[in-house]
């Protein structure tokens, strides 16, 4: 549940509503606050619903439907959705991406995909990609980062997600395909 409360510590109110019901969710991924008309945003993990609450805790809006990412971060006017959060991708559809940004009706801005996508006969293989995907804000841009990967990227304010950091983790690194591909008991798997 999301909950306010005032500086004091007293519980003001409560916004949103767990249940299955319509504008009800059952798993809250992420929420952020609407700089401009101040309404609340949330992103559920059970359905993939973006919905827009006003300051009373009520819904106005389904806004739209983006289901399977990880996480929902906002920049400006701009909706950053990050990662996968799956035990088995075997079924995956082909439109999930690492990172992708849209607009605040969901139109799709820029997306990377998953880097299991390089992964031959992947749909066929047991494979594990268990997400953890970080960002934070620095200046003017949203950083993203996978654990364990060796890019971190940038989105910008206008949507556009491209690379910024190469990390060179020496010695320990793994090669790109064998970070993705574990088998069902969570140990790498050679191909």
């Amino acid at each position: 549940n999301v909950m306010v409360f005032d500086m004091e510590g007293n519980f003001i109110k409560q916004i949103g509503r767990q249940g299955r019901g319509p504008n009800e969710y059952i798993h809250l991924k992420s929420f952020f606050v609407d700089e401009v008309d101040e309404d609340i945003i949330f992103y559920t993990g059970d359905a993939g619903n973006v919905l827009r609450f006003n300051s009373s805790g009520q819904v106005t809006e389904k806004i739209f439907r983006y289901p399977y990412a990880d996480n929902m971060y906002s920049l400006n006017n701009i909706l950053v959705f990050s990662g996968l959060m799956s035990f088995t991708t075997r079924n995956m559809p082909d439109n999930i991406f690492q990172f992708s940004t849209t607009n605040m009706q969901g139109h799709k801005i820029d997306s990377v995909k998953l880097p299991l996508y390089s992964i031959n006969n992947w749909r066929e293989r047991s494979v594990f990609f268990g997400g953890n995907f970080l960002s934070t804000r620095y200046n003017e841009f949203l950083l993203l980062y996978g654990l364990g990967e060796d890019t971190i990227f940038q989105t910008s304010k206008s949507g556009k997600i491209e690379p910024r950091y190469l990390l060179n983790f020496g010695k320990y690194s793994f090669p790109f395909e064998e970070r993705y591909v574990r088998s069902s008991f969570g140990n790498s798997v050679n191909y």
